[in-house]
């Protein structure tokens, strides 16, 4: 499972402080700064992508995501924000659980890969039982993994 090892508690940040979409994609790429070379370049990207089309999916989840150069394989992090951030939902929701997904540029296949394993694992999922529920990032990390 691709998403396994993409997933750690280092990488889960339990109460997003982001009010709007892009800090709360700068709060996410903050947890991969100590191993990622450049930061903007990731936040930029990622943002870029938003602008092409929103990433929020219903049920008050977004999957901001990019494909760079500089990663050498699939990170995921993961943010739960109580009060919401406005991702472009069509439905008008706010994103309550943020997914972060960055993949390097030519490894189409494991970005596809961790998207199907992801909606795999979310398909049943209760956002609002999760964010209450998921206490720490080991937890969540748990969850993601299939631990």
């Amino acid at each position: 499972m691709l998403l396994g090892k993409a997933v750690s508690e280092d990488r889960v940040k339990i109460d997003l402080k982001a009010r709007d979409k892009e800090s709360a994609v700068r709060e996410l790429v903050s947890l991969v700064c100590e191993t990622e070379p450049d930061c903007e370049e990731i936040v930029s990207a990622v943002m870029e992508r938003e602008r092409k089309g929103s990433t929020a999916a219903s049920a008050a989840i977004a999957f901001p995501h990019a494909r760079l150069r500089s990663i050498r394989q699939t990170i995921v992090c993961i943010g739960i924000s109580h009060q919401g951030i406005d991702f472009d939902s069509p439905t008008g929701e706010l994103s309550r659980l943020i997914v972060l997904i960055l993949s390097p540029e030519n490894d189409f296949f494991s970005h596809i890969r961790i998207l199907a394993e992801l909606s795999e694992r979310l398909s049943s999922l209760s956002v609002e039982k999760f964010v209450s529920e998921m206490r720490s990032p080991d937890a969540v990390s748990c969850f993601f993994r299939g631990v």
